[in-house]
């Protein structure tokens, strides 16, 4: 009997627990601001302007209500999207959704064009990101002379259907004058991330 006494006080005191446990996430829910950095996901990296957001640049808010992601916003909501601030966002900064965009922003500087790079390897798109420098290699079909260009990685797009690596491909800034030679090489010329800064 007094066992069964032990059992029943052991019980009541787990739902009086459980009970004000409720009361707790219930007060959270309504009196929590909706724009807390608790109710954001963060930067886990810096990520600049026109940055394509993939899920290991994210991170929950410390705290208890971010760890157990508490009101955070779901990740489709986030992944895939890109960076509108100038300045981007910083490490560890929330990741509040009017930060994002559903499509970079290609607006590109007087005299120079934009230029799909679709040839390029997934390993070689995987280190790139908005504002990259590259260079375009190969061989003019023409002169047969080598060809150089550089180029400044404007944007990430990827296959949303898709949603792998192989999907993915770069958006170049080039001059206008550099656009004939490009266009008519586009095929075989091979794209490799540049060791100097290209103005934008």
């Amino acid at each position: 009997m007094q066992q069964l006494k032990d059992m029943l006080s052991s019980a009541r005191y787990f739902w009086l627990a459980m009970g004000y446990l409720v009361v707790v996430v219930l007060v959270w829910h309504f009196r929590w601001p909706a724009r807390s950095p608790s109710r954001e996901y963060q930067a886990a990296v810096a990520m600049v302007w026109n940055h394509r957001i993939a899920g290991p640049d994210l991170r929950r808010p410390d705290g208890i209500v971010g760890s157990l992601g508490f009101y955070l916003p779901s990740l489709a909501s986030i992944e895939g999207k890109y960076v509108k601030p100038a300045l981007g966002i910083a490490p560890n900064a929330p990741i509040s959704r009017n930060l994002l965009a559903d499509h970079p922003d290609v607006t590109l500087p007087a005299n120079t064009t934009a230029i799909v790079f679709r040839a390029t390897d997934p390993k070689t798109t995987a280190l790139l990101n908005a504002g990259s420098p590259v260079v375009l290699l190969g061989t003019d079909a023409d002169t047969k002379a080598a060809v150089s260009i550089l180029a400044l990685v404007r944007a990430i797009l990827c296959d949303t259907a898709a949603g792998n690596a192989q999907s993915c491909y770069p958006v170049l800034q080039i001059t206008e004058g550099q656009a004939p030679v490009v266009q008519k090489n586009l095929a075989t010329l091979r794209l490799v991330p540049a060791a100097v800064p290209v103005s934008p």
